[in-house]
């Protein structure tokens, strides 16, 4: 059994939770997560970053950002 860290998803969400997007980056720990204020863009569409949580388990984390409409 693998003891390394195996996946990390990061999602795109709207404030309800309804996912936007999603990526999944496996088998890396390096990865671009947006601060709480910043801008992104989404398929033409530029929201503000309102809140991010993360979830661990032994071998994955998963990033969900949650977005707002600016």
């Amino acid at each position: 059994m693998r003891e390394n860290l195996e996946q990390i998803t990061i999602s795109f969400c709207e404030q309800n939770g309804d996912i936007i997007m999603t990526y999944d980056i496996n088998n890396s720990l390096s990865a671009l997560i947006p601060n709480v204020g910043d801008v992104v863009n989404m398929d033409d569409n530029y929201r503000a970053v309102s809140e991010r949580t993360f979830t661990y388990s032994p071998r994955s984390i998963i990033v969900t950002i949650y977005l707002e409409e600016l």
